[in-house]
């Protein structure tokens, strides 16, 4: 790229695992890491992260862009300035958790233009600072061997460059009190006497699975515009309506801004005023199973992880509807959530429990990670809002599956309200139909990207995902 000069360059390749690990159990931890792993010390302490997108979550699936620097205190407020150097990370995702990295020390301004030049077709929307991370990282490495690396971050601080705000400003939006373990494995990192220790301790102080700084950061994105969102409410109680849809495309995310901007020319939908943008949220699901009077395996409880919050959610009573137009399949099931409840291994074996003495006997099916982008359309003439997503689905074992969906999310006061649910049900059937096949004509207008189904993530799951 003309005008770039590269001080550094290094390609690194490595599989990384997040995990949470509950404030009270952090320094015992690092005590037995420091049994037989040695600390590097670093004479600046906090690490700043700047995390490039853009409104509508331009970057696609698996690159992650970011700005890093070190500091010897936290900033109040994060202010970033056009001319500071900055070590751009482009992370690639491979296969099976794997990353490809490259590295680069750059002035900010050219390192966001390198990696808009570095997506090039990939992007299309123009990169800027999006978010930002400040944290205390701690380093250790292996007292013998090799092809490992740990890191504990804490007292993690999240902060958005809001585009209502000037750009080298951020706006606070949360901090977390867990620490944050990542291990980083090279070739044969894996089978080293280091990495067993590590995983034993983990299960020892019963740490879960953990989504990254940058998923959270913009998933507290989300819920910072949420807070100047208009009320709406739901006719349905407890009653979940969507369809779904297997995507297979090369760049889901230009798919889902494609989309939301064709819809928004072409008939009676508009988005919110207050942020009509696409929004972001990620999660690790945790799922058990319960047997059906036929003793097939179906949907028991999700646990739903986002932070070191969990929220229990039950869907049951299953029924496929199928819309006069475009004859395309509508789930309609019942779906309780639950308050959401901070993580502990006492509250987590009380709510297993509790599932069971409802629900019967559970069984553990595992978990996903889940990445979901959506935009919220509202119908102009029923007032029903509905909500576009586009969802990347991972398990453990790094397979992967996209899925698109339409759902029912609520009404705004105004217009007609029918007072018999069934017949609130069958409209909203309807509506969710119409809007899907919208959706379906749009996105296969080229090439078949997307199919109708009725899969669930749980079965997915269990079907071998």
């Amino acid at each position: 790229m003309k005008g770039v000069k590269m001080k550094n360059l290094l390609e690194l390749s490595r599989w990384e695992y997040r995990f949470l690990l509950l404030p009270e159990a952090v320094a015992n931890f690092l005590d037995e890491v420091c049994e037989f792993m040695q600390q590097i010390r670093y004479e600046q302490p906090i690490t700043r992260t700047v995390y490039l997108n853009s409104d509508n979550y331009a970057v696609p699936w698996g690159y992650s862009l970011r700005l890093r620097k070190y500091l010897s205190h936290y900033s109040n407020p994060i202010q970033i300035d056009p001319g500071e150097a900055y070590r751009l990370e482009i992370k690639v995702a491979g296969d099976n958790h794997r990353r490809e990295k490259t590295l680069l020390e750059l002035p900010l301004k050219e390192a966001i233009a390198y990696a808009q030049d570095f997506l090039g077709d990939h992007v299309c929307e123009p990169l800027r600072p999006y978010t930002v991370a400040e944290y205390q990282r701690l380093h250790f490495v292996p007292r013998h061997g090799e092809g490992l690396r740990l890191t504990v971050d804490r007292d993690t601080r999240y902060s958005f460059f809001s585009f209502a705000v000037s750009n080298d400003r951020s706006i606070p939006i949360g901090r977390e009190d867990f620490a944050r373990v990542e291990i980083k494995l090279g070739e044969g990192g894996a089978e080293t006497a280091a990495h067993a220790k590590l995983l034993s301790l983990l299960e020892k102080y019963r740490s879960l699975p953990v989504i990254s700084k940058r998923e959270t950061a913009n998933s507290l994105v989300g819920r910072y515009i949420d807070l100047f969102g208009d009320d709406f409410f739901k006719e349905l109680s407890r009653c979940e309506v969507e369809s779904k849809f297997l995507l297979d495309h090369p760049n889901p995310a230009a798919l889902l801004i494609g989309l939301k901007k064709m819809l928004l020319k072409s008939g009676p939908y508009f988005l919110p005023q207050a942020y009509p943008y696409i929004q972001q949220a990620a999660s690790i699901n945790h799922y058990w199973g319960r047997r059906d009077g036929g003793g097939k395996l179906c949907d028991g409880l999700k646990l739903q992880l986002y932070g070191k919050m969990l929220r229990p959610i039950f869907k049951r009573d299953t029924e496929v509807r199928l819309t006069a137009v475009g004859r395309i399949p509508v789930l309609v099931r019942r779906e309780v959530k639950e308050a959401p409840f901070v993580y502990t291994p006492e509250d987590y074996r009380q709510t297993l429990a509790d599932a069971a003495n409802s629900l019967g006997e559970l069984s553990p099916v595992g978990y996903v990670y889940r990445l979901r982008r959506a935009f919220w359309p509202e119908n102009f003439h029923s007032k029903r809002i509905f909500h576009i997503s586009i969802d990347e689905i991972s398990s453990p074992t790094g397979k992967k599956m996209y899925q698109l969906e339409v759902e029912y999310t609520g009404r705004h006061h105004g217009g007609h309200l029918l007072q018999d649910p069934q017949a609130a049900q069958d409209e909203i059937v309807n509506e969710v139909g119409e809007l899907s096949a919208i959706v379906l004509d749009f996105c296969n207008r080229d090439r078949e990207c997307l199919k109708p189904t009725t899969l669930t993530k749980f079965d997915w799951l269990t079907q071998g995902g």
